[in-house]
């Protein structure tokens, strides 16, 4: 079969099928159109068109064009997502969490672009939940950053970050310059750093996440809550990660102090 081209204002166009051949007509349907996908016609997150728009482009029945997303999916070319339709899958980032983890080596591993843009700051009294992970008082004040942090182009992850002040008060100034947390710990006087803890949980996201990450409500977050701290053991950064569920797999690598 020939390659095919799904014009925008041509829905009603038919796409011939082989009927003779002993490959059911719904298999044929998943092989043309995991061929466009991997041409790039549908880009990774692109919404394919509706079972509906699909059907009358073969020739055939909604439900053999369901049949056919249905094996796509399994095969974890495609994800369906109830309400909106079927999309093409993201590359899932194998993100390391490990004693020294650093946003930018893990996504320099895997060849992938990236970026961290600083979408808001705040000097605001530490309280109980970040005074525990910094070992201040709650009252003490802390410098908040949050930053999107990208890979190719798309929204990765959201991570709220708190610093203990005075010692690194305008941190966020920094942050602007460099792009980085490891330099912006670096220009503050820490040399290195350590994942001291990590916890992970999933919960759904709050509107304002699912907007920032490119997620519908439904679609859980994978929300990590790290400790960092310095050569002497002193607590410098505590993180609030989200990522997008589907877009991260995390792998947890043991070490021995």
């Amino acid at each position: 079969m020939s390659g095919l081209h799904y014009p925008a204002d041509d829905a009603d166009r038919r796409f011939s099928l082989d009927r003779n051949l002993r490959s059911p007509l719904w298999r044929q349907i998943a092989a043309a159109l995991e061929r466009e996908i991997l041409r790039g016609r549908f880009l990774r997150g692109d919404q394919l068109p509706a079972e509906s728009t699909l059907a009358k482009w073969y020739g055939v029945n909604r439900h053999t064009v369901r049949r056919a997303l249905s094996h796509l999916q399994e095969r974890d070319l495609v994800r369906s997502e109830k309400g909106r339709g079927t999309f093409v899958s993201e590359h899932v980032v194998e993100y390391m969490v490990s004693r020294r983890t650093r946003f930018s080596d893990n996504l320099n591993r895997l060849n992938r672009s990236h970026g961290g843009v600083l979408i808001g700051h705040a000097v605001v009294e530490a309280g109980e939940a970040v005074s525990r992970a910094l070992q201040i008082r709650p009252e003490a004040q802390v410098s908040r950053l949050e930053i999107l942090r990208e890979a190719e182009g798309r929204p990765l992850s959201l991570t709220t970050h708190y610093f203990p002040r005075p010692r690194f008060a305008g941190i966020h100034e920094t942050f602007r310059e460099t792009g980085s947390i490891t330099r912006c710990l670096d220009a503050h006087g820490v040399a290195d750093y350590f994942r001291e803890e990590t916890r992970i949980l999933t919960r759904q996201p709050t509107t304002e996440e699912a907007r920032l990450l490119g997620l519908t409500r439904h679609r859980p977050v994978l929300e990590t809550k790290s400790v960092n701290v310095d050569e002497l053991g002193v607590p410098v950064d505590f993180g609030i990660t989200r990522y997008g569920g589907d877009k991260i797999e995390l792998v947890i690598k043991t070490f021995l102090d």
